[in-house]
């Protein structure tokens, strides 16, 4: 009788001890309650592994997009800037605009629409106060044909500049990347002060 009650309670005792041999109750040994965590830890990493997938993709595919533009259009700011005439704002195509980002250019560059109903005021404005001052040669045009069929390049060039925007937009661009961009485009005394702001440094 005696051994009958001490190989119950042995047996229990075993039935009480954990995986590890020890008499404990931690997470690890009860299985039921180590499955939640373990469905979160599941999750946690596929929805990390899916946004680093996501990520270098985005990354690959933008830089292969810059590499390859800045690649088929390599000099031909250099080319468009042999047509300046003295007076006028120099005119420059979409390939221009790339390459002047990814020369690592300094100067003015005034992204407009053919959509845009303001621009030509303000651009006869920026012509005259730039002219004044003596910064028209570093003041350049791009116009976004977007009445004309764009091609794939001028989307990317009014990208760059504007993010797509159809006001007249002007920006200081130094060493190839966007350093200030002007806010106030009805006003004479915005434009000649941001374009007297940077005089100097072109």
């Amino acid at each position: 009788m005696t051994k009958t009650k001490s190989s119950s309670k042995s047996s229990s005792s075993k039935a009480e001890k954990c995986a590890c041999g020890k008499d404990c109750k931690c997470a690890c040994c009860e299985r039921e309650s180590a499955f939640p965590i373990c469905f979160l830890a599941c999750v946690m990493t596929a929805v990390l592994v899916a946004l680093a997938f996501a990520i270098s993709f985005t990354t690959v595919f933008s830089y292969d997009l810059k590499h390859k533009y800045g690649t088929r259009f390599s000099g031909q700011f250099a080319e468009d800037l042999q047509n300046a005439e003295d007076g006028k704002m120099l005119e420059i195509s979409a390939g221009s605009v790339v390459d002047f980002y990814e020369s690592g250019q300094t100067g003015f560059i005034y992204a407009s629409s053919d959509q845009c109903s303001e621009c030509a005021s303000f651009e006869e404005r920026l012509v005259n106060i730039a002219s004044g001052l003596g910064t028209l040669p570093n003041v350049y045009h791009y116009n976004y044909p977007a009445n004309n069929d764009p091609s794939e390049y001028d989307y990317y060039a009014m990208t760059i500049t504007s993010d797509g925007e159809t006001d007249p937009v002007l920006l200081y661009v130094r060493g190839g990347k966007i350093y200030d961009r002007l806010d106030d485009y009805y006003g004479e005394a915005g434009v000649s002060s941001f374009l007297a702001k940077y005089k100097e440094a072109n």
